[in-house]
């Protein structure tokens, strides 16, 4: 499922359990939450579920705050490919042209063609499988990414060495709650590791 995302780039796994309620784990604390917005799984049941059309027209709204994106991508491709992890109904990396089901979708009506429905309901549905226990979010260094619907504004955005995807964890202390695993539009695929801010460090997870 998975394979798509290669967040650790080229490190390797590097941990030391320092106690039965202790892991430590080598990484890098990429950026923190800054901005999110309300839990995307309860509209996107199938389309045109009730309070679809609000939500995604508050995204369109917020996502223009991450204006200009770091990759130089335009912003509705961030956000469509924010909202599907990127990653096709049939587990396949999205391409370019699989904006055309966002824009199938977003124009949506009950005068659309049965072919039309189709892929508006397969863009609904790639959105429900990965990210509906997600909300979106910005960082304080401008990215757009899904974290899980727990996460709380001041979250710290982590690389794990040697791990595939990036996760959210938060600050208790001098160590870590680990709080679940997330997408970060742009930096998937060993792009943490050419952060001019990248920081190599030990981070405990309790």
């Amino acid at each position: 499922m998975d394979l798509t995302y290669l967040a650790c780039g080229s490190t390797i796994l590097e941990f030391r359990v320092r106690s039965m309620a202790e892991l430590e784990i080598t990484g890098c604390l990429v950026d923190q939450i800054s901005q999110q917005t309300d839990p995307i799984g309860q509209y996107y049941a199938f389309i045109g579920a009730p309070g679809q059309d609000t939500w995604l027209k508050k995204q369109l709204d917020f996502v223009q705050k991450a204006e200009p994106y770091p990759t130089g991508e335009s912003i509705s491709s961030v956000l469509w490919r924010t909202m599907i992890g990127d990653i096709t109904l049939d587990e396949d990396e999205a391409e370019e042209d699989y904006g055309r089901y966002f824009e199938v979708y977003r124009n949506f009506s009950e005068s659309s063609s049965s072919v039309q429905k189709g892929m508006g309901q397969g863009f609904v549905s790639a959105v429900r499988r990965r990210s509906r226990y997600r909300r979106l979010c910005l960082t304080q260094q401008g990215y757009f990414g899904g974290v899980p619907e727990e996460a709380e504004i001041g979250d710290w955005i982590c690389m794990f060495h040697g791990m595939k995807l990036l996760f959210v964890v938060r600050k208790i202390g001098l160590h870590f709650a680990y709080i679940g695993h997330s997408y970060v539009h742009g930096l998937m695929n060993g792009e943490v590791l050419l952060l001019p801010h990248y920081k190599q460090c030990a981070i405990t997870l309790t």
